[in-house]
């Protein structure tokens, strides 16, 4: 699978523990400290976006995904990832508004107000185009579902979302036969018997 990654920072590896499990509030998605995107490039990839403030990130706050038919209609329960197809993971913010650097957690305590670090990566899923797929996806698509995955719940929007990722026609094979110039081939043959004659 390719993988295109620009983030702002790298993770610094922590062992955080799992804090404050609660169900996330009703705030609007802008005021979650973190949130997450993923868009259909039509060129069968698609590539997520993670904003975070929390300086929590790797395999502790990351987007999963689940492509085709084992992609969940229905959110698994908080913390159960398997089955997954893969994983986007955010980087931790580091940075508080006064400039100050903040540790990851735990050297650093727990922090959900630190400047805002983006984390960008394109993930190619042709290589699930010919695999079963769910009903919602139609010819030449791949559908996923995904979400975001962390430490606190309070932090993020835990709901799961779905995606129809599109452009995964498998064009190669009759590009390679379109390439072959059978009668372009056979024309200078044919133009040299002619000539042949007409001398």
């Amino acid at each position: 699978m390719r993988l295109q990654r620009a983030s702002a920072l790298a993770f610094a590896s922590a062992i955080p523990l799992a804090i404050g499990l609660a169900a996330p509030g009703v705030a609007a998605a802008d005021d979650f400290p973190t949130t997450f995107t993923a868009a259909d490039n039509g060129d069968c990839t698609a590539t997520f976006t993670i904003e975070n403030k929390v300086n929590i990130g790797g395999d502790w706050a990351k987007i999963n995904y689940w492509v085709g038919v084992n992609a969940p209609e229905r959110a698994p329960e908080f913390g159960d990832n398997r089955g997954s197809d893969g994983s986007v993971k955010a980087d931790p913010a580091s940075i508080n508004t006064n400039g100050d650097t903040v540790e990851p957690y735990r050297a650093g305590g727990y922090h959900n107000d630190l400047d805002q670090v983006d984390t960008v990566e394109t993930v190619d899923f042709s290589e699930y185009a010919e695999l079963p797929q769910n009903a919602r996806a139609g010819e030449g698509e791949v559908n996923i579902s995904y979400r975001f995955t962390g430490v606190d719940t309070k932090d993020y929007d835990n709901g799961l979302k779905k995606l129809i990722i599109t452009g995964c026609d498998d064009d190669d094979a009759l590009g390679s036969i379109g390439s072959i110039d059978v009668f372009g081939s056979l024309s200078a043959p044919l133009g040299s018997i002619s000539n042949v004659f007409g001398s």
